[in-house]
């Protein structure tokens, strides 16, 4: 059974709105990382996982790419690969916010 291009949209605005908390995860695990929190790596390799299953998926592919480096990034990169991820993550949101401020115009 396929989903209708309304339905797609919608899950495709839910995915966006989510995005948002993702991100504050993104920057909490970050600072984790920063105070060499034992469990940081994991947490940053798993918000990686998650993100390089469902960005392309919702016609984000980029957003797919960087998860993905996330989670299978070797320790001494794994920082890079995730302040690309939260670069990425934060261009999204902030085009959705734009576009939310136009249509409210």
């Amino acid at each position: 059974m396929s989903l209708s291009e309304e339905a797609r949209a919608r899950l495709r605005a839910r995915f966006v709105e989510g995005l948002a908390g993702r991100l504050e995860r993104l920057q909490s695990v970050r600072a984790e990382l920063d105070a060499a929190s034992p469990d940081a790596m994991a947490k940053a390799r798993t918000l990686g996982h998650q993100l390089s299953g469902t960005g392309g998926s919702f016609g984000f592919p980029e957003l797919s790419e960087h998860g993905r480096a996330l989670e299978l990034a070797p320790e001494v990169e794994l920082v890079p690969a995730l302040e690309a991820l939260l670069h990425a993550v934060r261009l999204v949101v902030d085009q959705a916010e734009l576009e939310a401020k136009e249509a409210d115009r």
